[in-house]
């Protein structure tokens, strides 16, 4: 039997403020786009809710790659491409 999960420490729970500040200034923003998984080898259906149609993602993912310098992206950029280090992170 193993636990899934981590200590809700202050810094987790800071962490999560941040995220969902991003996600809801983004989507007030009207700037928070799908963000599907890199194409699989063979285009095949990976993500139930970027692909609802069962089909492929590539055109999801060239319209994120047209978008990704529009300043409007940032805050959505940011957050699915900050770096964090799990051990400070869940540490604090």
């Amino acid at each position: 039997d193993h636990r899934i999960g981590y200590p809700l420490t202050s810094g987790v729970l800071d962490e999560f403020a941040t995220v969902l500040e991003r996600i809801v200034t983004g989507i007030e923003a009207g700037a928070f786009p799908n963000h599907p998984p890199e194409p699989t080898r063979f285009g095949g259906f990976t993500c139930p809710h970027c692909s609802p149609d069962g089909l492929d993602t590539r055109r999801l993912q060239a319209a994120c790659d047209r978008k990704a310098s529009d300043a409007a992206m940032d805050l959505h950029l940011r957050h699915v491409t900050e770096p964090v280090d799990d051990e400070t992170e869940l540490s604090r």
